[in-house]
């Protein structure tokens, strides 16, 4: 069973988890000590609560859940290769050895006090002690504190630009929240504009907010902001919704887009886009350098008329491709950058939209539903 955990780790878990540092710590810790040593396919379902049983009197009820889950992955990779014919771990449901939840109890500053005084006074290394201060002076997870790099920080500015982790939550924005973004002609590298939004408050379907001019970015309205930061608005009386995020984002979360567009003369149509996360990748724009999730979207528009008096042409068939790239700063709170290309009578439009600067005020409203 021991070759096939190292190799489901090597093949399945590495390639597709941001850090898997977890599975591998439940793989060395718990599981491959206990039942490495059977056949992959001698593994009962009652080994596997024996073991979670065990990690439970250790204190660890999380712990037990999360080896559960990690088993019943791999034994459905096992099935998929027709390894084994049955999950022994997906017969046990997961109420019946602890109940996920989150954690809310925070430490008071006379508690953080008397925890360090305690570190210090133990006869753990030295090393240990000063990783368990640093963890308490960033206030950050073990593992991104693992992971930092030098890259990451900004000495000069004293930031620490944390490297981003699946899941990826919901931005929570308050008034007073300002973005600067320009547009760009990335065939002509020339600066087309730029805008400033400003958020004023929560509106019932998002976060209602002011624009100092109307950049017509890929001709999409923008009169609110969604939960999700996609740009809302109405053409002809009609509604959009870009829909560019779905949060929580994860690796490989796909979801579909409809919105209508109305450019400068008048014509208006509408487009139909998949997105998919793609990953996370470091991104320079003007206002600065992030960690951000990349969102990639294929997809097609059309025109469907004219809302001018006077105007010319038919609705376009159905087919003109087009491909948006959006990125999501978790540290910013915001879009950092769009990047499209799609097909048009006179070639290829190639344009980006990107962050120039934000203010983000400090007192957060609660985010919409």
């Amino acid at each position: 069973m021991e070759s096939f955990a190292r190799f489901w780790y090597a093949e399945v878990v590495e390639k597709v988890n941001k850090n898997p540092r977890n599975v591998k710590r439940y793989i060395d810790k718990d599981i491959v000590p206990s039942l490495g040593t059977k056949q992959l396919a001698d593994v009962t379902t009652t080994d596997i609560l024996e073991l979670c049983d065990r990690i439970k009197k250790r204190g660890a009820d999380q712990c037990a859940l999360a080896v559960r889950n990690v088993l019943k992955r791999m034994y459905a990779y096992a099935i998929a290769r027709e390894r084994v014919s049955f999950n022994p771990a997906a017969a046990i449901q997961a109420q019946y050895i602890a109940r996920a939840k989150s954690r809310d109890r925070a430490l008071t500053k006379e508690e953080v006090g008397k925890l360090l005084r305690a570190v210090y006074a133990s006869g753990m290394r030295r090393s240990h002690k000063l990783a368990i201060h640093l963890l308490l002076l960033t206030m950050v997870r073990k593992g991104e504190l693992i992971g930092a790099k030098w890259e990451h920080l900004d000495v000069k500015g004293r930031e620490w630009h944390a490297e981003v982790t699946f899941p990826v939550k919901r931005p929570v924005l308050s008034a007073g929240d300002t973005f600067t973004f320009q547009k760009k002609d990335l065939t002509n590298d020339s600066v087309l504009g730029n805008q400033i939004v400003t958020i004023t408050g929560r509106s019932e379907s998002g976060y209602s907010l002011t624009v100092d001019k109307n950049l017509d970015f890929n001709t999409t309205p923008m009169e609110e902001l969604s939960p999700d930061l996609g740009w809302r608005g109405k053409i002809d009386g009609k509604p959009s919704d870009a829909k560019w995020l779905d949060f929580p984002l994860v690796q490989g979360k796909t979801w579909k887009s409809h919105a209508l567009w109305k450019n400068p003369i008048g014509a208006i149509g509408d487009e139909d886009i998949d997105y998919t996360v793609a990953g996370v990748e470091t991104i320079t724009v003007p206002a600065g350098t992030f960690e951000a999730v990349k969102v990639h979207g294929t997809g097609w528009w059309q025109m469907t008329g004219m809302s001018v008096q006077g105007g010319v042409g038919r609705p376009s068939a159905k087919g003109q491709t087009q491909m948006m790239d959006v990125w999501y700063s978790p540290q910013a709170k915001a879009i950092i950058k769009i990047e499209y290309s799609k097909t048009v009578p006179s070639g290829v439009r190639h344009e980006a939209y990107e962050l120039t600067a934000s203010k983000l005020n400090k007192e957060a409203s609660a985010a919409p539903k």
